[in-house]
């Protein structure tokens, strides 16, 4: 029967150290029995009982609960057809195997009916009243390492629960920014597939034009390598985000320009929001302008999911070396704070994003009960 084991435990032969104890508890138990008197007459046959009972222990790892029942199957056997007895060698055995039974075996409910029937056999062994002392006397001996045990075994189930419950966390983050990370790499193989075709076209243009026009074909070189430069950038990041091919996109790719369909979009929703521009948008890297759209969008998901009817701000601030895009939200209607209540995986993948282009990321609760978030990518000038 499978619940005599232990949960997990593959081994089927006792280790080293628990067969010593066995042998040494089994030798120190028929000692016991044939040179004292606590053992009942026919002193042979307790020490054969007594004795087979601590060799029962050498499996109290790897079968706890099954170990435990033989053992006091076998000390019950002495009280019930050889004669009463309180041993203190006995004592020993029945202590340890109840310990490992109700620390490491399957079913609790069974060490406590074996302990219940070894009280009651230790009692039938004696007369009245001695054999109801006797029964309350095992019970109260044997409480402290039943109860010590499963406390122990409910402790260790857990953390094991928790570890559990870690790891599933830490795998669904890692899955969801290896999903981000092909993601923006869908993205960025669009952007280069564009700056490639570009490049193509203003080379033609530059070669027909490099004898009429050679003002005109400086230009459109220029532009060829500018656009190169970008393409060679930004197919570095792809590189470092993955190996494999990714799926090209038909759809042209969002800009900042694009902002404020996303904020009409969120306002046919019921969110009240308003977007402020500071600076002069329009020279970032397409790149740089899809992720920091990413963010905005990201954070238009949160408000309509946590703080729905909220007013929600866009700051979109732009310098001659950095893109900053902000997005806070406050409490909503719903009158509870704003937070993300989910496992934080939109995060983990705004985070993912920023850092690929060497920016800070920010996120976290306003004092007003709202939410904010906050990046800032650098621009690589010229």
């Amino acid at each position: 029967m499978r619940w005599l084991s232990r949960a997990g435990d593959g081994d089927r032969v006792p280790g080293v150290a628990d067969i010593a104890l066995a042998i040494g508890l089994a030798g120190y138990v028929v000692f016991d029995a044939l040179t004292s008197g606590t053992w009942p007459e026919p002193r042979g046959v307790s020490a054969l009982l007594g004795g087979s009972a601590a060799v029962a222990l050498a499996w109290r790892r790897i079968y706890p609960v099954g170990s435990a029942v033989a053992c006091l199957a076998l000390l019950s056997s002495v009280a019930l057809f050889v004669g009463p007895f309180q041993a203190g060698s006995s004592v020993i055995v029945a202590l340890m195997a109840v310990w490992s039974a109700a620390a490491h075996g399957r079913r609790p409910w069974v060490t406590v009916s074996a302990v219940l029937c070894f009280a009651a056999a230790m009692g039938a062994g004696a007369l009245w009243p001695g054999g109801v002392y006797s029964a309350a006397w095992v019970l109260i001996v044997l409480a402290l390492p039943l109860g010590g045990g499963l406390t122990l075994r409910r402790l260790r189930r857990r953390q094991q629960d928790l570890e559990e419950s870690s790891r599933a966390a830490e795998q669904a983050h890692e899955a969801a920014i290896a999903q981000e990370r092909l993601r923006i790499a869908r993205e960025l193989h669009d952007i280069i597939s564009h700056g490639l075709g570009f490049m193509v076209l203003q080379a033609g243009v530059a070669d027909r034009l490099l004898k009429e026009q050679p003002e005109q074909a400086r230009e459109a070189l220029a532009s060829i390598r500018r656009s190169g430069a970008e393409a060679v950038d930004e197919l570095g990041r792809l590189l470092s985000l993955v190996r494999a091919e990714p799926e090209a996109s038909r759809e042209p790719q969002p800009t900042l320009a694009d902002i404020e369909r996303l904020a009409s979009e969120a306002r046919a929703t019921g969110l009240d929001v308003l977007v402020e521009r500071r600076g002069n948008l329009g020279a970032a890297s397409p790149a740089v302008e899809l992720n920091a759209y990413r963010v905005v969008q990201e954070g238009l998901t949160n408000a309509a999911k946590h703080a729905p009817g909220a007013p929600v701000r866009i700051v979109l601030t732009q310098t001659p070396t950095f893109v900053q895009v902000e997005v806070t939200h406050t409490a909503g209607s719903r009158g509870r704070p704003a937070e993300m209540r989910s496992t934080h995986l939109g995060l983990a993948g705004l985070r993912e994003r920023v850092a690929l282009f060497g920016g800070d990321f920010d996120a976290g609760a306003e004092p007003d009960g709202g939410w904010h978030l906050r990046a800032t990518f650098p621009i690589e000038l010229a």
